[in-house]
């Protein structure tokens, strides 16, 4: 591998990096909409740094050059914490929502009345 082929994946890996700061600051301010295009973002550049070729062991130190796996880790346990939030928010609207269907049954009339007369 040249010393151009390390810059460009110098360069794909400090983008990469920026990318995973984004989505960390749009996780602490709580900006949902900005999810989406910063992970399709990330994952192009993703597949793009997959589709180069280079030594492993380059790879590496460029990582740990740039500090990417502990920017990885803290991205990866927030998104974990923000799932189960909102799993737990789903899981009590669906209860909200159970308990009202049953409370409306209990006092729901039948709209059908039998007269008989005897």
């Amino acid at each position: 591998m040249n010393i151009k082929e390390v810059k460009i994946l110098k360069s794909h890996l400090i983008e990469y990096k920026d990318a995973t700061l984004d989505l960390i600051k749009a996780l602490e301010e709580d900006n949902i909409d900005k999810l989406d295009p910063l992970l399709e973002k990330r994952q192009d550049l993703i597949n793009h740094i997959e589709s180069q070729e280079y030594d492993n062991e380059i790879f590496k130190d460029l990582c740990t050059n740039l500090n990417i796996i502990p920017l990885q880790s803290k991205l990866s346990t927030m998104l974990n914490e923000k799932k189960s939030e909102v799993k737990e928010e789903i899981d009590k609207l669906v209860e909200l929502k159970s308990a009202s269907k049953s409370y409306n049954k209990r006092f729901s009339v039948d709209s059908i009345y039998f007269n008989k007369k005897i």
